[in-house]
Protein backbone atom coordinates (compact mmCIF):
# COMPACT_ATOMS: atom_id res chain seq x y z
CA UNK A 1 0.00 0.00 0.00
CA UNK A 2 1.23 3.32 -1.05
CA UNK A 3 1.00 6.31 1.82
CA UNK A 4 2.20 9.84 0.96
CA UNK A 5 5.19 11.00 3.68
CA UNK A 6 2.60 12.96 5.04
CA UNK A 7 -0.10 10.03 5.56
CA UNK A 8 2.69 8.20 7.15
CA UNK A 9 3.34 10.01 9.56
CA UNK A 10 -0.13 11.10 10.07
CA UNK A 11 -0.47 7.64 10.85
CA UNK A 12 2.28 6.92 13.26
CA UNK A 13 1.40 9.38 15.12
CA UNK A 14 -1.64 8.20 15.59
CA UNK A 15 0.09 5.35 16.64
CA UNK A 16 2.30 7.04 19.23
CA UNK A 17 -1.37 8.78 20.74
CA UNK A 18 -2.23 5.18 21.35
CA UNK A 19 0.76 3.64 22.23
CA UNK A 20 1.20 4.70 25.98
CA UNK A 21 2.99 1.56 27.86
CA UNK A 22 5.70 -0.40 26.17
CA UNK A 23 5.90 -4.21 28.04
CA UNK A 24 8.85 -6.96 27.68
CA UNK A 25 8.55 -10.47 26.11
CA UNK A 26 10.56 -13.43 26.65
CA UNK A 27 9.24 -14.98 23.33
CA UNK A 28 7.54 -14.34 20.15
CA UNK A 29 4.30 -12.00 20.92
CA UNK A 30 2.42 -13.20 17.68
CA UNK A 31 -0.68 -11.03 16.94
CA UNK A 32 -1.92 -11.39 20.41
CA UNK A 33 0.94 -10.22 23.03
CA UNK A 34 1.62 -13.73 23.92
CA UNK A 35 4.93 -13.94 26.43
CA UNK A 36 4.90 -11.17 28.20
CA UNK A 37 7.11 -11.15 30.94
CA UNK A 38 5.32 -10.75 34.50
CA UNK A 39 6.38 -7.01 35.36
CA UNK A 40 5.03 -4.22 35.03
CA UNK A 41 4.04 -2.08 31.40
CA UNK A 42 5.85 1.75 31.40
CA UNK A 43 4.89 4.43 30.38
CA UNK A 44 6.20 5.72 26.71
CA UNK A 45 6.00 8.65 25.26
CA UNK A 46 7.06 9.40 21.72
CA UNK A 47 8.12 12.49 19.72
CA UNK A 48 6.57 13.38 16.54
CA UNK A 49 7.13 11.52 13.69
CA UNK A 50 8.97 12.53 11.00
CA UNK A 51 10.64 10.77 7.31
CA UNK A 52 8.38 8.19 7.93
CA UNK A 53 9.61 7.25 11.35
CA UNK A 54 8.15 7.62 15.02
CA UNK A 55 11.16 7.60 17.44
CA UNK A 56 10.78 7.07 21.48
CA UNK A 57 11.28 10.33 22.81
CA UNK A 58 13.29 8.95 26.15
CA UNK A 59 14.92 6.19 27.39
CA UNK A 60 12.40 3.16 29.36
CA UNK A 61 13.64 1.45 32.19
CA UNK A 62 11.59 -2.10 33.25
CA UNK A 63 11.69 -4.26 35.75
CA UNK A 64 12.97 -7.29 35.16
CA UNK A 65 12.25 -10.85 37.70
CA UNK A 66 14.95 -12.99 38.87
CA UNK A 67 15.18 -15.81 35.81
CA UNK A 68 13.01 -14.22 33.36
CA UNK A 69 14.43 -13.25 29.58
CA UNK A 70 14.02 -9.85 27.66
CA UNK A 71 13.71 -10.84 23.53
CA UNK A 72 10.75 -8.39 22.47
CA UNK A 73 9.22 -5.04 23.66
CA UNK A 74 5.78 -4.73 22.84
CA UNK A 75 3.80 -1.79 22.46
CA UNK A 76 0.78 -1.41 24.26
CA UNK A 77 -2.71 1.28 24.69
CA UNK A 78 -2.71 1.15 29.06
CA UNK A 79 -0.81 -0.19 32.07
CA UNK A 80 -2.82 -3.23 32.46
CA UNK A 81 -5.32 -5.35 30.31
CA UNK A 82 -5.67 -2.79 27.04
CA UNK A 83 -4.67 -3.85 23.49
CA UNK A 84 -1.60 -4.73 21.99
CA UNK A 85 -0.25 -3.12 19.55
CA UNK A 86 3.13 -4.80 17.85
CA UNK A 87 5.64 -5.07 18.98
CA UNK A 88 10.08 -5.18 17.86
CA UNK A 89 13.10 -7.53 18.65
CA UNK A 90 15.25 -6.20 21.20
CA UNK A 91 18.93 -5.17 19.80
CA UNK A 92 17.32 -5.11 16.38
CA UNK A 93 19.01 -3.15 13.88
CA UNK A 94 15.79 -2.32 11.92
CA UNK A 95 13.41 -4.74 10.70
CA UNK A 96 14.00 -5.33 6.60
CA UNK A 97 11.55 -7.01 4.19
CA UNK A 98 12.58 -10.09 2.77
CA UNK A 99 12.58 -12.65 -0.54
CA UNK A 100 13.31 -16.29 -0.52
CA UNK A 101 15.13 -18.21 -3.12
CA UNK A 102 14.68 -21.60 -2.50
CA UNK A 103 16.73 -23.22 -4.62
CA UNK A 104 20.32 -21.93 -3.38
CA UNK A 105 17.96 -21.48 0.41
CA UNK A 106 19.00 -18.12 0.57
CA UNK A 107 17.10 -15.34 2.12
CA UNK A 108 17.41 -11.92 -0.19
CA UNK A 109 17.47 -8.76 1.23
CA UNK A 110 19.50 -5.68 0.18
CA UNK A 111 21.97 -4.69 1.78
CA UNK A 112 20.63 -6.16 5.11
CA UNK A 113 23.73 -5.74 7.23
CA UNK A 114 24.14 -8.88 9.25
CA UNK A 115 26.86 -11.17 9.42
CA UNK A 116 27.75 -14.91 10.16
CA UNK A 117 26.91 -15.53 13.61
CA UNK A 118 24.01 -12.74 14.13
CA UNK A 119 20.96 -13.74 15.58
CA UNK A 120 17.79 -13.16 13.45
CA UNK A 121 14.15 -13.62 13.82
CA UNK A 122 11.66 -13.60 10.55
CA UNK A 123 7.68 -11.77 11.26
CA UNK A 124 4.96 -10.22 10.24
CA UNK A 125 3.75 -13.03 8.30
CA UNK A 126 4.07 -16.97 7.83
CA UNK A 127 7.85 -17.50 7.45
CA UNK A 128 9.53 -19.67 4.22
CA UNK A 129 8.90 -23.34 4.92
CA UNK A 130 11.41 -24.64 6.85
CA UNK A 131 11.34 -21.82 9.52
CA UNK A 132 8.79 -20.63 12.17
CA UNK A 133 7.90 -17.13 12.44
CA UNK A 134 9.25 -16.03 16.18
CA UNK A 135 12.07 -17.94 16.06
CA UNK A 136 15.60 -17.41 16.68
CA UNK A 137 18.14 -18.56 13.66
CA UNK A 138 21.95 -17.74 13.04
CA UNK A 139 23.28 -15.85 9.97
CA UNK A 140 25.31 -17.96 8.04
CA UNK A 141 27.18 -17.31 3.92
CA UNK A 142 26.01 -13.82 4.58
CA UNK A 143 26.95 -11.55 1.60
CA UNK A 144 25.84 -7.86 1.01
CA UNK A 145 22.25 -8.76 -0.15
CA UNK A 146 21.72 -12.27 0.74
CA UNK A 147 21.95 -14.72 3.41
CA UNK A 148 21.40 -18.66 4.78
CA UNK A 149 20.03 -19.29 8.37
CA UNK A 150 20.84 -22.10 10.51
CA UNK A 151 19.44 -23.21 14.01
CA UNK A 152 23.12 -23.34 15.10
CA UNK A 153 26.07 -20.77 14.75
CA UNK A 154 27.66 -22.07 11.90
CA UNK A 155 25.35 -25.00 11.57
CA UNK A 156 24.28 -26.79 8.96
CA UNK A 157 22.03 -24.50 6.22
CA UNK A 158 18.44 -25.03 6.81
CA UNK A 159 16.76 -26.00 3.97
CA UNK A 160 13.79 -23.58 2.44
CA UNK A 161 11.18 -25.06 1.14
CA UNK A 162 8.51 -22.14 0.09
CA UNK A 163 8.67 -18.74 -0.12
CA UNK A 164 6.57 -17.47 2.93
CA UNK A 165 4.74 -14.41 3.02
CA UNK A 166 5.02 -11.32 0.69
CA UNK A 167 5.35 -8.43 3.76
CA UNK A 168 7.88 -11.08 5.95
CA UNK A 169 9.90 -9.19 7.47
CA UNK A 170 13.78 -10.04 9.20
CA UNK A 171 15.23 -8.16 11.98
CA UNK A 172 18.42 -9.07 14.30
CA UNK A 173 17.83 -9.87 18.30
CA UNK A 174 19.59 -10.12 20.77
CA UNK A 175 17.99 -11.76 23.63
CA UNK A 176 19.08 -11.21 27.61
CA UNK A 177 18.66 -13.36 31.00
CA UNK A 178 18.39 -12.17 34.04
CA UNK A 179 19.40 -14.22 36.37
CA UNK A 180 19.12 -11.54 39.33
CA UNK A 181 16.23 -9.52 39.20
CA UNK A 182 17.17 -5.82 37.01
CA UNK A 183 16.62 -3.30 34.60
CA UNK A 184 16.09 -3.83 30.92
CA UNK A 185 16.65 -0.12 29.27
CA UNK A 186 15.18 0.71 26.51
CA UNK A 187 17.21 3.55 25.27
CA UNK A 188 16.24 3.42 21.48
CA UNK A 189 13.00 2.49 19.55
CA UNK A 190 11.98 3.59 16.22
CA UNK A 191 9.03 2.63 14.40
CA UNK A 192 8.52 3.41 10.44
CA UNK A 193 5.89 3.29 7.81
Amino acid sequence: MLFSDAEANALLDDHASRATHLAVHSAYPGATGASEVSSARVAAGWGSAAARELDLSAAVSLSMPAGSTAAWVSRWSAISGGSFLGATPIGGSGSKEVQVDTTADTIVSEGHGFSNGDRVVFYNGTAPGGLTAGNEYFVVGSTADSFQVSASDGGAVINLTSDGDVGLLVDGIVTETFGNAGTMTISALTISI
